[in-house]
Formats: structure tokens, sequence, C-alpha cells
């Protein structure tokens, strides 16, 4: 094998390593709980004398991540002595205020269903990076999961997990009180 051939082979096989590398690193990102200091603030986060809060964005009408993301909130809370504030944040627009709160507590009756407008979607959107499209009747949500710290009387997210990388096990060590 001449010396031009060797050559090209190992840059093919060096780009290839490195081509893999990158890959499995952009797979591993989205398995990991993003960690965060960034302040936020809500009109659900106002009057609210807990240390730490668990927030979800979603939707009575969900079928599948909401309801999912709830029962493992509600089966973490369980476990603990002291409960975090439990948050369900309702994004349909066709929901309600009284709407979200029975749906919310129908996966723990200490949960606290909060219903935004469409004014405060937007700003909720921006604060809490919140990916949320609608078309028509379809909502598409990411269905991150934030556990948020108040200091200082300012809250601060964190954790923000995504469902995939979201359990029981995981949310009980980062809200463990």
């Amino acid at each position: 094998m001449d010396l031009s051939i060797k050559s090209r082979w190992g840059q093919t096989l060096f780009g290839g390593s490195i081509l893999a590398i990158v890959m499995v690193f952009i797979i591993l990102i989205g398995t990991m709980p993003i960690v965060s200091n960034k302040t936020v603030a809500g009109d659900f986060l106002s009057n609210n004398s807990a240390s730490k809060a668990i927030v979800f964005f979603g939707f009575p009408g969900c079928s599948d991540i909401c309801p999912l993301t709830l029962a493992t909130i509600s089966q973490t809370i369980q476990q603990l002595q002291t409960q975090p504030q439990v948050i369900f944040v309702d994004i349909d627009p066709n929901s309600s205020p009284s709407l979200s709160q029975q749906y919310a507590q129908q996966f723990h009756p200490s949960f606290v269903g909060h219903h935004i407008s469409m004014t405060n979607s937007e700003k909720m959107k921006s604060q809490f990076g919140l990916n949320i499209s609608q078309h028509g009747e379809l909502i598409k949500h990411q269905g991150r999961t934030y556990v948020l710290e108040q200091r200082e009387g300012r809250w601060q997210i964190v954790k923000a997990y995504n469902p995939n990388t979201f359990s029981v096990q995981a949310l009980l060590e980062e809200v463990h009180l």
C-alpha cells in the first residue's frame, strides 16, 4: 500500500472517529437534565412560601407525556417527608382555571393547577425556554419538568428534566428536603 493511500485511510478513520464521538455526545446531551440558576417569575409562583417547587407545563387533553409525568411526580412526593409545591401550568388556551385545578388534583390532592393566559404564555415560553406549538386543537410540547428553588425571595430553576431523563429516583435526589 503506498503512502498516499495510507494517509487517506488514516484521515478517513480519524474523521469517522470524530464523527462518532460527536454523535455520541449529541445523543447523551439529550438524555441529561439541564442544570441552571436562571431566575424566573410567574403568577403561579407568587404567594408561594415553599422553598422548592416542581413545575410542569402541560394540558388536560394530553394523552401521553402529561399523565405520565404527573403520575411520576405524585409517586415522588409520596416518598418525601416534606413536600415541595407542585404546580401544573395548563398551556391550553381553551382550558380554564377550574379545569386546570381539577386535572392537577387527579394526580395528588396537594397539586396546584394554574391556567395561563395567552399573554402570559409567551412570557413563560421565553423565561422557561418552552417549545410549545398549537395547530388548531393539536398542542405539541416538550414535556419538560422544572425543579425550582426559592432563594432570597426569588425563584430559580435548579434543573429541568426532559421526559426521557425524568424518573422518580432522579427527582427524589433533587428535591429531597
